[in-house]
């Protein structure tokens, strides 16, 4: 280094000689190289993971900011729309009966008899019907139960507040745990569904109430897939 610095008799603005010293270097080369890809940060990516790159070199840049911000905007956009577009029907704790139900919920008094037994209870939700989904061309729901809050089928009871509480939980605690562009990805909306639309059509007595159920864990495993036994 300072070989080439004698080779290479760079002044600064005041004329004076220009401290030059690898990681100053390196932090120019990598904002320059984030700069022209648009502030898009995995796009500037050389030498160091992202996590690296913006903690220890880019953190303070203007276009890095700015390309974050944005990302950050529409994850929040797409997924305030799709929870507001949610679908899931909550049923208020007050009704006990199959009529009162199958008039709140416009379902069948069969449906209703059977909501209300716990009968169409699936994961975190109740299902209509199971068997015939709307977001399926009418066949039976065959993806994650994350995404059941966005179909007409959903109904939502009282009773279901400890697996929803549940699920909060464990979707707070994977924000701290991956990325979070990813994490808006793929549980924001789901995120949003429970805090904007459902939990506000219990009272704040309801929910504080109950407690968190404690066997979903299980079934939150299964969202990663298959694995081999240990």
């Amino acid at each position: 280094m300072q070989r080439w610095k004698q080779r290479h008799p760079l002044l600064d603005d005041n004329g004076q000689h220009l401290q030059i010293t690898l990681p100053r270097l390196k932090k120019t080369v990598d904002i320059r190289n984030t700069r022209a890809a648009g502030g898009h940060l995995p796009s500037s990516i050389r030498s160091n993971t992202m996590p690296v790159l913006f903690t220890n070199y880019l953190r303070g840049d203007p276009s890095v900011h700015d390309w974050a911000g944005g990302v950050i905007t529409a994850a929040l956009s797409d997924a305030e729309t799709t929870a507001r577009a949610c679908h899931a029907r909550v049923l208020d704790a007050s009704v006990t009966t199959p009529k009162c139900a199958a008039a709140e919920l416009d379902v069948t008094a069969a449906t209703a008899k059977d909501l209300l037994v716990g009968n169409l209870d699936t994961a975190v939700a109740a299902c209509a019907d199971i068997d015939h989904s709307p977001l399926d061309g009418g066949g039976r729901r065959g993806v994650s139960f994350l995404l059941c809050f966005g179909c007409p089928n959903a109904l939502i009871t009282h009773n279901r507040i400890p697996k929803l509480k549940a699920l909060l939980g464990w979707l707070i605690e994977q924000r701290s745990k991956i990325d979070l562009d990813l994490w808006w990805r793929q549980y924001g909306t789901t995120w949003v569904a429970i805090t904007e639309h459902i939990r506000p059509k219990f009272t704040p007595a309801e929910w504080d109430r109950a407690q968190p159920a404690d066997d979903l864990p299980e079934l939150l495993a299964l969202l990663d897939g298959p694995r081999e036994p240990q």
